[in-house]
């Protein structure tokens, strides 16, 4: 902040903010013995598992036998899909209808309930 006087400039002292440290995915500590054993156990319970090159910022892949080489890859449980469910339909004038449901079992019911809605689709949010 600078107060302007007659004489020049004069800077109040005021401390700057720290930034805060953005979060991002490839500084996530994949070496931790607990995490390594959850995604094994996870594996074992029959979760699908997925697996990347160690340092390598390239893209998850699903694995149906993981082979767990800690030296060499990142593991990981594969993640929820992120999204939201809509049933859509024709109305009576032949406009098309849509509506948002909370989940997979209110959309089902939607579709089973009103004869209007024909169809439930699951639309993914685009991937930061």
């Amino acid at each position: 902040m600078y107060v302007f006087m007659i004489g020049g400039p004069v800077t109040a002292s005021k401390k700057p903010k720290p930034k805060k440290k953005t979060k991002n995915i490839n500084d996530f500590d994949y070496s931790g013995l607990e995490y390594r054993i959850g995604v094994m156990q996870a594996a074992q319970s029959g979760k699908e598992i997925q697996c990347r090159g160690c340092g390598v910022n390239s893209c998850w892949r699903t694995t149906r036998h993981p082979v767990w080489n800690w030296d060499a890859f990142d593991y990981r449980v594969k993640p929820e899909p992120k999204g939201r469910w809509m049933v859509m339909g024709l109305g009576e004038n032949g406009q098309c209808l849509g509506a948002t449901a909370a989940n997979e079992a209110e959309a089902a019911r939607w579709v089973r309930d009103y004869s209007r809605y024909t169809h439930k689709v699951f639309v993914p949010f685009p991937e930061d």
